[in-house]
């Protein structure tokens, strides 16, 4: 799932007729992953609340590490608050998981700092979250370096083994530079 910054006409032109003949027909609309995107921005848009529940529950349904990201962004941005809770909760009960996958390594900075504040990640240690951010950091260093510092703050470093601590911080000074 893309994150999705703009309508482009024919996504509008097309989920227009999709609505209006959900409208003029049965009242049944076909939910599929190459189209809900569409679907829910025009449903938002014009309000049809059933569709974009509709939607919503379609989307929950097909959370997966590798998307939950993106849902949880697209949800933010379309103002379904059950769908952003559902799909962060998701994120977090599956750190591990959604680390692995590309829109962890795309999230934006401000998104990364989110994460890292939440008290609700399900991690086996901090060396796993420290590790997870030291992977976002290398995935665009000249950016991300700089907001390291900020971001270690998120850590919580009392619950780091000392050794680990310290291997952690050489590692990061070695590689980052």
């Amino acid at each position: 799932l893309y994150r999705v910054n703009k309508l482009s006409l024919t996504c509008l032109s097309l989920c227009l007729s999709v609505c209006l003949s959900l409208c003029l027909s049965l009242g049944r609309v076909e939910l599929r992953e190459d189209t809900i995107e569409c679907i829910l921005s025009v449903s938002c848009l014009l309000q049809l609340q059933s569709v974009v529940q509709a939607c919503c529950n379609f989307l929950i349904k097909h959370l997966h590490p590798s998307n939950c990201l993106g849902i949880r962004g697209y949800a933010d941005a379309q103002g379904c608050t059950h769908l952003q809770h559902t799909a962060h909760s998701y994120t977090m009960e599956n750190f591990v998981e959604v680390v692995g996958g590309q829109e962890f390594l795309l999230l934006p900075l401000e998104e990364m700092d989110r994460l890292l504040s939440s008290d609700d990640m399900n991690v086996p240690d901090e060396e796993t979250v420290v590790t997870a951010l030291l992977s976002w950091v290398r995935h665009d260093v000249s950016t991300r370096q700089p907001h390291l510092p900020s971001l270690l703050t998120r850590i919580r470093l009392p619950l780091l083994q000392a050794q680990v601590c310290l291997s952690l911080c050489l590692s990061v000074s070695l590689s980052l530079c």
